[in-house]
C-alpha cells in the first residue's frame, strides 16, 4: 500500500501560509533568548490555539530511567473499562523542545480516534542530555509499557511505538532495538513526518514550500545538539536508514506531508522496509507542511480527518495480526 507526494502542482493550505509568517516572528525573537526561555516561548506558541479533548482517564507517574533518572510519563486511557491495544508516544521537538504538555493536546485525540491506551514519554532533551540520552528513556519506558501492559491497554499482542518528527526518529530505531534486544514484539510501528537521516538533503530543503518553518538551519541545529559526536553522525541508533538489517522489523506506518523536506527521506525509508518483507503503508497528506498532526491552525475538521484515517490503517495492521495469530 503507498502513496507517494505528488509534485507542487497544489498550492500550499493557505492556513499553512500565515502560520508560517507568524512562526518566522517567533523564531526570530527566540534568537535572543536563552534555551529556556525559548522553549517557554514555543510551547506558548503551539498551545496559543490547542484544543484539549476530555479523555476519561488520565494519569500522571515517574519511572525510572537506566540512568537512575526519572522518565515522566502522561496515560491517556479513553475507556479503563475496555482491553485496548497500548501505544508508547514520543513527542516531536527535534530532540531539544517538546514535553508531555505539549503534546498533550495530540495524545488526547490519538488516544480518543484510535480507540487506545497512549503513554506519553517525557523523555530528556538535548543538549543538555545528548544521544542516547533521550532515546534510551524511549526504549526504557517502551520497556516499562510492555512489562505493565496489565496496567495499561492490557492487550498484550498489542503495543504499539509512534513518534512524530524526532520522535518518530526514535520510533522507528526503538524498533530495531527491540528487534535486536528483546523478546518483545511490537504489533506496529507508527511514524508521523519522522527524521530518518542525518545527512540532509540540501534539494529537498531549497525545493520546500515550507522551507520558512522548517528550515535545513533549523534541521542542522537540531542535529548539532543531539549529536554532541560528530562521529555518531554514522551511528543507525541515530540515523535508521544506516541499519544494515530491515527485516523482521514490525508493520509501519509512515505519515508524511506534501511539503515537508522530510518527506523524502520517510518514504525511501517505507521502501527499505518493504524490501525486506515489512508490512508498510505510507500515505502522503496534500497541502500540508511539516508536523501538521497537531499544529493549532491546522483546521480541526480536517486534522480529525487524517488522525481517523491513520487510526483505520492502524486497525488495518492490528485486524491482519490478529487474523495471523
Amino acid at each position: 500500500m503507498n502513496s507517494l507526494c505528488s509534485s507542487n502542482k497544489l498550492l500550499l493550505n493557505p492556513q499553512f501560509k500565515a502560520f508560517i509568517d507568524e512562526f518566522r516572528a517567533i523564531s526570530d525573537a527566540s534568537k535572543q533568548l536563552s534555551l529556556e526561555e525559548g522553549r517557554k516561548l514555543s510551547s506558548q506558541f503551539f498551545l496559543s490555539q490547542a484544543i484539549y479533548e476530555d479523555v476519561e482517564s488520565i494519569q500522571d507517574l515517574v519511572i525510572l530511567g537506566r540512568d537512575e533518572n526519572n522518565i515522566p510519563l502522561r496515560i491517556y486511557n479513553p475507556c479503563p473499562s475496555e482491553t485496548l491495544p497500548t501505544i508508547v508516544y514520543f513527542h516531536r521537538g527535534g530532540w531539544v523542545f517538546g514535553s508531555v504538555n505539549d503534546a498533550d493536546p495530540v495524545c488526547r485525540k490519538l488516544a480518543n480516534h484510535f480507540h487506545c491506551v497512549v503513554v506519553s514519554v517525557d523523555y530528556r532533551l538535548s543538549p543538555e542530555n545528548p544521544f542516547p540520552k533521550p532515546l534510551n528513556d524511549c526504549y526504557d519506558a517502551t520497556i516499562w509499557a510492555a512489562s505493565n501492559i496489565h496496567l495499561l491497554g492490557r492487550k498484550k499482542d498489542h503495543l504499539i511505538v509512534c513518534g512524530e518528527s524526532a520522535g518518530g526518529n526514535m520510533a522507528a530505531v526503538v524498533a530495531h532495538m527491540l528487534r535486536n534486544e528483546h523478546s518483545i514484539r511490537l504489533a506496529a510501528q507508527l511514524l508521523l513526518c519522522p527524521v530518518i537521516s542525518s545527512s540532509l538533503n540540501i534539494q529537498a530543503f531549497e525545493n520546500s514550500m515550507d522551507q520558512y518553518f522548517l528550515t535545513k538551519d533549523a534541521m542542522q541545529f537540531f542535529w548539532s545538539m543531539y549529536l554532541s559526536d560528530k562521529e555518531n553522525r554514522q551511528n543507525p541508533y541515530a540515523s535508521p536508514e544506516l541499519f544494515n538489517d530491515f527485516s523482521k522489523l514490525p508493520p509501519a506506518i509512515i505519515i508524511t506531508a506534501e511539503f515537508d523536506p522530510l518527506h523524502i527521506e520517510a518514504n525511501d525509508y517505507g521502501d527499505k522496509l518493504r524490501k525486506s518483507g515489512v508490512e508498510v503503508i505510507k500515505k502522503c497528506v496534500p497541502q500540508v507542511i511539516h508536523g501538521f498532526i497537531d499544529l493549532p491552525i491546522y483546521d480541526e475538521s480536517q486534522k480529525n480527518s487524517w488522525i481517523k484515517k491513520i487510526g483505520n490503517y492502524l486497525n488495518q495492521i492490528l485486524l491482519l495480526k490478529r487474523n495471523t495469530i
